[in-house]
C-alpha cells in the first residue's frame, strides 16, 4: 500500500485505485523496470533550481518517456522557454511531452500545454520540472483532470513507483481496436468506484442522521422538537466527516502517536474493523468534539482549535449533555468511515478521494429529508421532500460552478495587482452548501498567486501546498460572502469555506459576518422606508423619518466590520476578537439594532394577516424603536413584538444593514453575484402568496409581470441591483428567463442595461440537474453596464464536458448565433423572447419568416385572437358524466385538422354552454392544443372544433369571427412544418395565446389560387382519414407560401426528427420540383 496519499494529485485517478493497481499482482511492472526508474529520479535530483526546461529534457524527461516505452520525436524549444517533444508508439503520435525550467510550477503552465496539445491533435500531454511529472487530459482542460507524481516520493515507495509506470506508459495511452486507450478505462473505474463511494456515504450520512435523532430523541431533550434534535444530529455527522478529511490530508497532528490513537475517526475505525469492544465509543467523540473545539498543547503535541459553531457545545446542547448509546455509537462511525464491497469485507471510505465539492453535494442531499415522528410509535423517522426540494434547490455540479466562476470573474482579475484581486467582493444570494463560493476561493486564490508570480512578488517553486491554503484562506477571509434562508444550508456553506481553506496549525476561518442566514428576497432600505408607504403601494408620509442618525449608525457599524475584515485569523485569540466584535454589532445595544427593528416592522406589514399597519402606525412604532420614550404604549409594544416574531420566521434581511461596508449609501454594491438560485413558483401556499404580495407591491422589485411568480426572477432582480456598476453577474436559471412571458421585464432591463456574455443553454435530457429530463437551463454572465443591442445564443449542449471546451475556445457543436434585438422584437414584440434555436441557420431562417408576414394578432394581417374555454377544474360542476348536452373535449382529443367527439364521457348542458361561452359554441372554431413541447412530434397541433363542442382550458379556440375556409386556411398554416418550427422556438411546456399571436401568418386573397389550394387540402385532410400524400402536398404548398428557398427549409426540417425522413424528404423534394418549373 503506498505509505503517503500526497505522493500523487490531481483527480484524473483516485488514490485508492492508484493504491489499488500498485497491490495488483497481474501487469506489475518488472523490478528491473522499478530500477531504472530510481536510477533516473536520482539523477534528477542532480539537478540545479535554476536548470533551464533542455537540462531537465535531457537528464529527466526524455529517459523517463523512453523507460515508459515511448519513442522520443521532434525536440523543440519554445519561445518561452519550455522545450517540447512527441511521444509515439510505432506510427501513432500519443502524446506530448513538456520539460520546463527546474523553478517554474508545473501547474503555471498546465493552459499552454493544453492548447499546445490540442492544436497538435494530442490527447495526452506529459509534464514535468524534474520535480513532478504530470500527465494531463487535455480532453477537459478546465476540469483540471490530471495526475501529478512527486518524484523522489515515488522513487522512495516501491508502490508508488508500481502504481506510476503501470499507469504513465506508452501502453496505455495506445488506443486499442475500440478507438479507446487504456487508461480511458482506468478512469472510467476510477469515477465508477468513487461515484459507488460517494453513494455508499451518502446512504452512512442518511442512516448515521437517523440513528442520532433517534437515540436524542428517546431521552430528555428539553422539550425541543424533533427538527432540532435532526439538526444537532447532523452537527454529530458533519463533525465526523469534517475530522476525516483533515486527517486523510495530514490538517490535524497525525504523526502524533497518543493523538492518533485517542483522538482521530481513522482509530475508531480501526476498533469496528477489528471487531473490538466498541465500548467508549460516544466518550471518545465527545472527547474529539471537545479537543477540536478547545486545541490542546502537551509537550510537542500542539491541537490547534478548530473555532466556530461546528465544534461548540453551546451550537449542540442536546449532543453535548446526553449520553448516546455506545452500540448506536459505534453504527454511527461504522456508517460513516466503512463501505462494503461486493458483500466482502467492508473497506475504509477514501476520504483522500472525496473533494470539498463531493461532500458538500453529500451534505446538501441531507437537506432532501424532514424528521417526523411515527405517529403510532413515536420513533424518529425521515420523510424525504424537505425545504431543499420544496424551495427548487439542486446541488450544482462542479463542472457547471467553475465554469459560472470562471466566465464571470475573469474579467474583473485581468491583470490585477495582488492586493487589489483581494479587494474584490463576491456574493451567493442563495449560497446552498457554498458550491459557487468554493469555486470562486479557488479560482481568486490561483489568480492571486498567478498575480504574484506576474508582479514578481513569487515565484511557484516558492509556494508549498501551505502557502496555496493559505491563498484561499485569505480570499475567504476578504472576498467572499453568501445568504441563505436555511440555516442548516448556511452551516453548509461554513463548512466548505472552512474545508477548501482549511490549512495546519490554523484555526478555521471566521466567516460568521459574510456568510449569513436571511431571505435575499424580503428586506428593504432605510431610504425605501422613508419614501413608501409599509403595507400597500402608497407613498410614506414621513419622507424625512430617518436623517443624519441613521447614517451615522451605519458608519459605525461600517467601521466595525472593516475592522473584522483587516483582523487576521491566525489564531484563536484573532478568531475570539472578531467574535466579540460581531457580537458588539448584533447585539441589542449595537448600532444598528434600532433601525433593522424598522425595518422589519415596514416588511412585516406585508405578513400580518388582517392587520393593516397605518402611517401614523408605523411612524409610532419607529419612533418606538429608536427609544422614543413618548410612543412606548403597550398598543405600540405589541405590534413591534410581533413585527420582530414575523422576521425571526421569515428571516428578513436588509442586505445595507447588513453589509455596510459593501452597499454603501453613496454608491457601492457587490463586484460580482454568481449562484443557481431556486426555481420554484410562488404560488398556492399562504408563504409564497405574502412573499409575492410583497415582491408586486412593495416597491423592493420593479422588473416583475403580473403573472405567476418565480423565485428565479426575484433572484436576478435582486442580483442586478446587488452588483455594481460595472460589476459582473453568473446566474444558473432555468429556460424561463429566456422565453416566459412572465420575464419579459428582466430580459428588457438585460438588454438595455446590461452587457450579455454569450448565452449558453444546457440541456437537461441526460439529467445533469435532478429535475425533469425535458427542461433546459442557461449559463447567464454579463456586466452591469452598457447594453446588448444583439445576443449571441450558444446552441444547446448536453455534455458538461463541453464548458471545458468553451472556456478554452474549442468548438462545442456549432458555432453560437447572433440574434438582433430587432428579429427578437418581431418574433415576439415587447416580451424579446429569446428562440430557442441551434445555429445560425436556424436564426437566417426565423428572421426570413418574421418579416416575411405580419404577426397573426396584427391589424394589418389576420388581427386574430385566442382564448380558453371553460375550466376543467374550477367548472367541473357544470359538467355531466351521461344524458344530453354538448360533448366536453380536452387538448388530448385535438390531433392535426381531427377532433374527437365521440363517445365523450362528459357533457355540458346546452343552455349553461351558451350561457357562459355564448354564441360561439354553436359555430366552427379553429383550435390548438395548449400543452405540448418543442421535442414533441410537432409542437402546434390545430383542428376545428365543430359546433355544439364545448372545449376546457387545455385548448385555445378562435375568437375572431372568420368564415370557415378561413379558418381551415389558418388551420392547415398552424399544422406546418413552416410554423411549428417557429413556434418550437418558443414554446417551453405551453402554447400561449402570446406565442400563437406573434406567428408570422400571411394573408393571401381568397380569390388567389393558393388560397384555394391550401384550404382545399386542409378541408380534405379534415374530412378524411390521414393521407400522407396530401399532407406532403399541404406542406409544400406553405412552404411556398413563404417563398422558402429548398436550403432554408432543409434546415426547417431538420428541427423535426420525430417525423420519418421519408415524409420530410417528400416535402422537400416537392419543393424543389416547383421552384424547377
Amino acid at each position: 500500500m503506498m505509505q503517503d496519499a500526497s505522493t500523487f494529485g490531481g483527480s484524473l485517478l483516485s488514490r485508492s485505485y492508484l493504491a489499488s493497481l500498485a497491490g495488483a499482482q497481474d501487469g506489475r511492472t518488472d523490478a528491473s523496470a522499478i530500477r531504472a526508474f530510481r536510477t533516473i529520479c536520482r539523477d534528477a535530483a542532480s539537478l540545479g533550481r535554476w536548470s533551464a526546461a533542455r537540462a531537465v529534457a535531457d537528464v529527466f524527461a526524455a529517459p523517463m518517456a523512453r523507460l515508459l516505452g515511448f519513442e522520443v520525436r521532434g525536440w523543440r524549444p519554445s519561445a518561452d522557454g519550455l522545450f517540447a517533444m512527441t511521444l509515439a508508439a510505432g506510427t501513432e503520435a500519443l502524446a506530448m511531452m513538456v520539460a520546463m525550467p527546474a523553478q517554474e510550477g508545473v501547474e503555471r503552465i498546465r493552459t499552454r500545454v493544453v492548447a499546445a496539445a490540442s492544436a497538435a491533435g494530442l490527447r495526452w500531454a506529459i509534464v514535468s520540472n524534474g520535480r513532478v511529472l504530470a500527465l494531463v487530459d487535455c480532453a477537459r482542460p478546465h476540469a483540471r483532470r490530471w495526475l501529478s507524481a512527486d518524484v523522489a516520493a515515488c522513487a522512495a515507495d516501491p508502490d508508488a513507483a508500481q502504481g506510476l509506470l503501470r499507469v504513465m506508459n506508452a501502453r496505455t495511452l495506445a488506443p486499442d481496436a475500440s478507438g479507446r486507450a487504456p487508461l480511458e478505462m482506468m478512469i472510467a473505474t476510477s469515477e465508477a468506484d468513487l461515484r459507488g463511494v460517494r453513494a455508499a456515504l451518502q446512504g452512512g450520512v442518511e442512516r448515521a442522521a437517523l440513528t442520532l435523532t433517534s437515540a436524542l430523541s428517546r431521552g430528555r431533550s428539553g422539550g425541543r422538537d424533533v427538527e432540532h434534535l435532526f439538526g444537532e444530529a447532523l452537527t454529530v455527522v458533519y463533525r465526523i466527516l469534517f475530522l476525516q478529511f483533515a486527517e486523510s490530508r495530514g490538517l490535524v497532528p497525525v504523526w502524533h502517536p497518543t493523538y492518533r490513537r485517542a483522538y482521530t475517526v481513522e482509530a475508531l475505525r480501526e476498533i469496528l474493523e477489528a471487531g473490538s469492544d466498541h465500548a467508549g465509543m460516544w466518550d471518545a467523540l465527545q472527547a474529539m468534539a471537545r479537543l477540536a473545539h478547545r486545541g490542546a498543547r502537551a509537550g510537542e503535541l500542539v491541537v490547534v482549535p478548530f473555532n466556530g459553531r461546528l465544534f461548540s457545545p453551546a451550537h449542540a446542547p442536546v449532543v453535548a449533555s446526553r449520553h448516546i448509546p455506545d452500540r448506536d455509537a459505534a453504527a454511527v462511525v461504522s456508517a460513516l468511515t466503512l463501505v462494503e464491497r461486493d458483500g466482502g469485507r467492508p473497506d475504509p471510505i477514501p476520504f483522500v478521494d472525496l473533494g470539498v465539492e463531493q461532500l458538500g453535494s453529500i451534505y446538501e442531499r441531507v437537506l432532501d429529508f424532514t424528521p417526523e415522528r411515527d405517529a403510532a410509535t413515536g420513533a424518529a423517522t425521515l420523510r424525504r421532500g424537505g425545504p431543499r426540494k420544496s424551495t427548487g434547490t439542486f446541488y450544482t455540479p462542479r463542472a457547471l460552478t467553475e465554469f459560472i466562476v470562471r466566465r464571470t470573474l475573469q474579467p474583473l482579475v485581468a491583470g490585477r495587482a495582488p492586493e487589489d484581486i483581494l479587494k474584490l467582493k463576491v456574493l451567493d444570494p442563495a449560497m446552498g452548501s457554498g458550491a459557487f463560493l468554493v469555486a470562486a476561493c479557488r479560482f481568486l486564490a490561483r489568480e492571486y498567486e498567478a498575480s504574484l508570480a506576474r508582479n514578481g512578488l513569487a515565484g511557484a517553486e516558492d509556494l508549498s501546498p501551505r502557502d496555496r491554503a493559505g491563498f484561499r484562506r485569505l480570499v475567504a477571509q476578504h472576498c467572499l460572502y453568501g445568504v441563505d434562508v436555511n440555516p442548516m444550508a448556511a452551516q453548509l456553506g461554513r463548512l466548505s469555506l472552512w474545508l477548501c481553506s482549511l490549512a495546519a496549525d490554523k484555526p478555521l476561518t471566521f466567516l460568521d459576518h459574510r456568510l449569513r442566514v436571511g431571505n435575499s428576497l424580503v428586506g428593504t432600505t432605510l431610504n425605501h422606508v422613508s419614501v413608501r408607504a409599509p403595507g400597500g403601494r402608497g407613498r410614506s408620509s414621513e419622507a424625512t423619518l430617518f436623517g443624519p442618525d441613521a447614517l451615522e449608525s451605519i458608519g459605525r457599524a461600517r467601521e466595525i466590520r472593516l475592522a473584522l475584515d483587516a483582523t487576521p485569523d491566525d489564531t484563536i485569540e484573532d478568531v475570539h476578537r472578531k467574535e466579540e466584535l460581531l457580537s458588539t454589532l448584533e447585539s441589542r445595544d449595537g448600532p444598528l439594532a434600532s433601525w433593522r427593528a424598522i425595518c422589519d416592522a415596514w416588511c412585516a406589514a406585508w405578513f400580518m394577516p388582517g392587520i393593516t399597519i397605518r402611517g401614523a402606525d408605523f411612524a409610532a412604532m419607529s419612533a418606538a424603536a429608536r427609544g422614543d420614550a413618548a410612543f412606548s404604549h403597550p398598543a405600540v409594544s405589541r405590534l413591534l413584538e410581533r413585527a420582530r416574531e414575523i422576521a425571526r420566521a421569515r428571516r428578513f434581511f436588509h442586505w445595507d444593514l447588513e453589509f455596510p461596508e459593501v452597499l454603501r449609501p453613496d454608491g457601492g454594491g457587490f463586484d460580482a453575484v454568481i449562484g443557481n438560485p431556486p426555481w420554484e413558483m410562488l404560488r398556492g401556499e399562504a408563504d409564497a402568496k405574502a412573499l409575492l404580495r410583497f415582491s408586486r407591491d412593495s416597491g423592493t422589485f420593479r422588473l416583475q409581470s403580473k403573472g405567476h411568480g418565480n423565485a428565479y426572477q426575484l433572484f436576478l432582480e435582486r442580483s442586478l441591483e446587488l452588483v455594481r456598476s460595472g460589476g459582473r453577474f453568473g446566474l444558473v436559471l432555468p429556460w424561463g428567463i429566456a422565453a416566459d412571458e412572465g420575464s419579459a421585464g428582466l430580459r428588457r432591463a438585460l438588454f438595455d442595461k446590461a452587457s450579455l456574455d454569450e448565452v449558453v443553454v444546457i440541456d437537461n435530457r441526460d439529467a445533469i440537474f435532478p429535475i425533469h429530463r425535458a427542461l433546459k437551463f442557461v449559463a447567464l454572465s454579463g456586466t452591469n453596464a452598457g447594453h446588448t443591442p444583439s445576443l449571441r445564443l450558444r446552441p444547446p449542449i448536453r455534455d458538461l464536458a463541453d464548458l471545458d471546451r468553451l472556456s478554452s475556445g474549442a468548438a462545442a457543436g456549432s458555432e453560437p448565433a447572433e440574434i438582433s434585438r430587432e428579429l427578437l422584437g418581431r418574433l415576439s414584440g415587447e416580451v424579446l423572447a429569446i428562440p430557442g434555436v441551434s445555429g445560425a441557420a436556424e436564426v437566417h431562417a426565423l428572421d426570413f419568416l418574421t418579416r416575411s408576414a405580419p404577426a397573426a394578432s396584427s391589424a394589418s394581417g389576420w388581427g386574430l385572437r385566442f382564448g380558453r374555454g371553460l375550466n376543467a377544474t374550477d367548472d367541473r360542476a357544470l359538467f355531466r358524466e351521461s344524458g344530453d348536452g354538448f360533448p366536453v373535449i380536452a387538448g388530448r382529443h385535438i390531433s392535426p385538422f381531427h377532433v374527437e367527439t365521440a363517445g365523450l364521457p362528459a357533457r355540458i348542458p346546452a343552455d349553461v354552454a351558451r350561457g357562459r361561452l355564448g354564441d360561439a359554441v354553436l359555430r366552427h372554431r379553429l383550435s390548438y392544443r395548449d400543452v405540448s413541447g418543442a421535442g414533441n412530434r410537432t409542437t402546434l397541433v390545430a383542428a376545428i372544433v365543430p359546433p355544439r363542442v364545448v372545449t376546457t382550458h387545455t385548448v385555445f379556440c378562435l375568437r375572431t369571427r372568420l368564415p370557415l375556409d378561413e379558418q381551415l386556411f389558418v388551420c392547415a398554416l398552424l399544422n406546418s412544418y413552416v410554423l411549428n418550427f417557429v413556434a418550437r422556438t418558443r414554446v417551453g411546456t405551453h402554447v400561449t395565446t402570446a406565442i400563437a399571436h406573434a406567428l408570422p401568418l400571411p394573408r393571401p386573397s381568397r380569390s388567389s389560387p393558393v388560397f384555394s389550394r391550401i384550404a382545399g387540402l386542409a378541408r380534405a385532410l379534415a374530412s378524411g382519414p390521414a393521407d400522407p400524400q396530401l399532407a406532403c402536398r399541404l406542406q409544400a404548398e406553405v412552404a411556398m407560401l413563404f417563398n422558402l428557398d429548398a436550403g432554408t427549409l432543409e434546415t426547417i426540417l431538420a428541427t423535426f426528427p420525430l417525423v420519418p425522413r421519408d415524409e420530410r424528404d417528400m416535402v422537400l423534394a416537392a419543393v424543389r420540383a416547383r421552384c424547377a418549373i
